[in-house]
């Protein structure tokens, strides 16, 4: 027969195991909960970097009053038009 002691030692194996395990997954669970917020911020600043660019175009427009037809005598609704 197996004693009391030799039970003992046997039964602490596995709950040592069984604490290892505990605090493995409560650490991957904290490690994890730091992350979603990490990469929910860089997510929304990566997204939002491209709102703080400033884009110029530079384009050349020719009012040539022949081409519009109007003259130096044109008034104002004829220009407008």
């Amino acid at each position: 027969m197996i004693d009391t002691t030799q039970k003992v030692k046997n039964s602490l194996k596995k709950r040592y195991l069984k604490e290892k395990i505990f605090k493995a997954s409560g650490f991957i669970s904290i490690a994890i909960a730091f992350l979603f917020p990490i990469v929910l911020l860089s997510d929304i600043t990566i997204k939002a970097l491209p709102a703080f660019i400033q884009t110029q175009i530079e384009l050349e427009v020719d009012l040539n009053p022949e081409e519009l037809g109007l003259t130096r005598t044109s008034s104002a609704d004829e220009i407008k038009s």
